[in-house]
């Protein structure tokens, strides 16, 4: 290649170094980070629950136990194992944020942990927790562990938080019908035992011989 040939392009070159800003548009074409927390809400909004899930997990403790709390209810939504890192992140942020003890025990009765959804539900509860689906699954936990008076109480403030909730209502009206056999057959199991125990008196019948 001749000398000439050359001495345009490298003309050229020169022309575009001395040019404002030219020599820096090379890299100035990467964006800012997105905000993950604004991504994230953007996508719970949207009911995302994957990419609320990711991007919330991003957030920093910074954040607040809110938006960490938001974090571990779009992880569970997705069914995903951050949730419980998320809500215990909540927790640290702020120890007596209610929404995220509920979290917390409505993703251990998932799990099948019936007395620890108990312990947070019921924490929850006395730290101004008023989810209905919280006490939704502290009814569940609670008929789990065979308290139906308990359960039957839970599903009673469920219904109080939220009177629209089907599930609540059904499981209610089961429990009562589920602890009241149960009560008959223990009824039922202990007559034997008491009559058997000595003589006693009901009111209806009187012993043969005795006069009326």
């Amino acid at each position: 290649m001749s000398m000439r040939s050359l001495a345009a392009p490298v003309a050229l070159a020169a022309l575009l170094a001395v040019l404002p800003g030219c020599g820096a548009m090379k890299f100035s074409s990467s964006e800012p980070a997105a905000d993950p927390v604004a991504a994230g809400n953007a996508a719970f909004e949207k009911k995302d629950y994957a990419a609320a899930c990711r991007e919330l997990s991003k957030a920093g403790p910074s954040a607040g136990a809110e938006v960490l709390a938001r974090g571990g209810a779009a992880c569970a939504k997705d069914g995903q194992d951050k949730a419980e890192m998320a809500f215990k992140s909540a927790l640290a942020a702020n120890p007596s944020y209610a929404p995220a003890m509920e979290g917390l025990g409505e993703n251990a009765l998932r799990q099948g942990d019936a007395a620890r959804a108990r312990d947070m539900l019921e924490a929850a509860a006395k730290a101004g927790g008023r989810d209905a689906r919280a006490a939704l699954a502290l009814g569940d936990a609670w008929l789990l562990s065979g308290q139906c008076d308990k359960a039957q109480a839970a599903y009673s403030d469920a219904l109080r938080r939220d009177a629209g909730l089907a599930q609540a209502r059904s499981r209610l009206d089961a429990s009562r019908l589920l602890c009241g056999t149960k009560k008959s057959a223990a009824a039922s199991a202990a007559t034997p035992a008491a009559a058997s125990s000595g003589p006693s008196y009901g009111g209806s019948s009187l012993p043969s011989g005795t006069a009326q």
